[in-house]
């Protein structure tokens, strides 16, 4: 997490709720030498770690347990999504281009591990990425990909459209794009909840997405349908990842 969006939270927060937000991370100290000692239960499908417990995940707002890979760091989302994306690319003949946008060291693995994937990453953060760039702007001409990965980036867009538009447009006819977002608890009876600005206390997001996900991304031009991680896993699965509830937007571009 970079020393300038932590300066922009202490401003937007106060020190004393970010002091809490260090304190409670210090919670997960007695993880790591408890994985030492107790027998495995759990396993990550990105990395292949196996331990006692996952880690904390420690919000802003809200403290999510047994859930951060301690090995590479993937959280309850990565897992299920990591388990997809294999099956998906092992069931490929033919090679695929892949863009993995903001991309996540457990899922980047995945594609690693895959010698028919050439893949090509891109962020707005200055990390080690193949192209740093705007998501809403991507420096790729027209039909470059067959499969694009967007996990939990939209909600960090003051909109989406445009981000959702750019990615239909980098798609090949027939490609494809995995879309992952934070949803509301109650997200199939409720539209998206759009909060005006970002919110530091839920890093930074600008909505919770409710039941017009798939509207929106087929407003951009693309095919869509939800995949659950609990129609591929199966529940002693989902125990053992800890891969949660999720669901997986599959954004289509209609071939030609």
């Amino acid at each position: 997490m970079g020393l300038h969006r932590e300066i922009r939270r202490f401003r937007k927060m106060g020190g004393a709720a970010v002091a809490g937000y260090y304190l409670r991370r210090l919670g997960n100290a007695w993880v790591r030498p408890l994985n030492l000692v107790v027998p495995a239960r759990f396993e990550c499908p990105c990395c292949g770690w196996c331990g006692a417990r996952f880690l904390n995940h420690v919000g802003y707002q809200e403290t999510l347990r047994n859930y951060v890979c301690p090995r590479c760091g993937s959280h309850a989302r990565h897992r299920g999504l990591a388990v997809f994306l294999r099956r998906m690319l092992a069931a490929r003949e033919r090679p695929a281009t892949v863009l993995h946008c903001a991309p996540e060291r457990g899922i980047a693995a995945v594609l690693a591990a895959n010698p028919k994937i050439s893949c090509i990453t891109v962020d707005m953060a200055p990390h080690t990425v193949s192209v740093r760039a705007d998501i809403c702007a991507l420096p790729f001409q027209e039909a470059a990909f067959d499969l694009i990965i967007c996990c939990h980036v939209l909600e960090h867009l003051p909109a989406d459209g445009p981000a959702l538009k750019e990615i239909a447009r980098a798609l090949k006819p027939g490609g494809q794009a995995l879309v992952m977002v934070p949803m509301l608890h109650d997200w199939e009876s409720r539209p998206t909840l759009e909060f005006g600005a970002a919110q530091p206390r839920m890093d930074d997001h600008w909505r919770l997405y409710g039941h017009d996900v798939a509207g929106r991304i087929a407003a951009a031009g693309l095919a869509c349908t939800g995949v659950r991680f609990s129609s591929f896993l199966t529940a002693a699965q989902q125990e053992t990842y800890q891969s949660g509830g999720d669901i997986i937007f599959i954004g289509s571009k209609p071939a030609l």
